[in-house]
């Protein structure tokens, strides 16, 4: 998508946060990657390396649970109700599922947010990173598009950062659920763009 007049990036003042690439999330029981996750993470892994050799930022957030579960709300959802949601322990903190996974490795200049919700700025300190790091705006990528990906970019907006959602490194179980938030719900709250586009909006690389 080319914008006339679209405002452009400083390494500075722009973090890329991605969001809940785990093997419970996007890995399989056989240990591979589903199908529909696979694009997203091999672009992720190139926003990753983009980043840092930009300046920016490269924060990684992750959920996990207690294992005990004590920290695990049991919601009434529909979903629930009609016996669709996951089954069995999943994200628990220390187990492999609640890694990331291999191809995406943090380095050591990364910073990694645990979370124990669907949105990434729910207790924890991402938004005192962000102020800390003199942040405006937020390139977002990650799994599920519809949830940890959307909730977090909603935050991010009533907080007045502005939010660029990554297109190509999001991904989400069901085409639909995924294009519904990429076509509909994101453009109103932010601007969707490739990695190639957004890689073209950077104009000073930070020092």
């Amino acid at each position: 998508m080319v914008v006339p007049n679209e405002p452009l990036l400083t390494a500075a003042t722009t973090a890329l946060l991605l969001i809940d690439f785990q093997e419970d999330v996007v890995g399989t029981c056989a240990g591979d990657l589903h199908p529909w996750a696979v694009p997203a993470v091999e672009r992720a892994a190139e926003a990753a390396d983009w980043a840092r050799s930009s300046g920016i930022p490269v924060i990684w957030v992750r959920v996990e649970r207690r294992p005990d579960y004590s920290d695990v709300f049991a919601h009434q959802t529909d979903t629930v109700l009609a016996g669709k949601g996951p089954q069995g322990k999943r994200l628990v903190a220390g187990s492999p599922g609640a890694r990331l996974v291999p191809s995406l490795v943090v380095q050591p200049e990364d910073r990694v947010i645990v979370k124990p919700r669907v949105n990434a700025f729910y207790g924890t300190s991402l938004e005192v990173v962000l102020r800390r790091l003199g942040t405006d705006t937020v390139l977002l990528g990650g799994v599920y598009t519809n949830m940890g990906v959307e909730s977090t970019a909603r935050c991010a907006y009533d907080r007045d950062l502005n939010v660029v959602v990554i297109s190509d490194c999001c991904a989400a179980y069901s085409p639909d659920v995924h294009d519904h938030a990429i076509t509909k719900t994101f453009p109103r709250i932010g601007r969707v763009r490739t990695l190639d586009a957004v890689k073209s909006l950077l104009t000073e690389v930070a020092r």
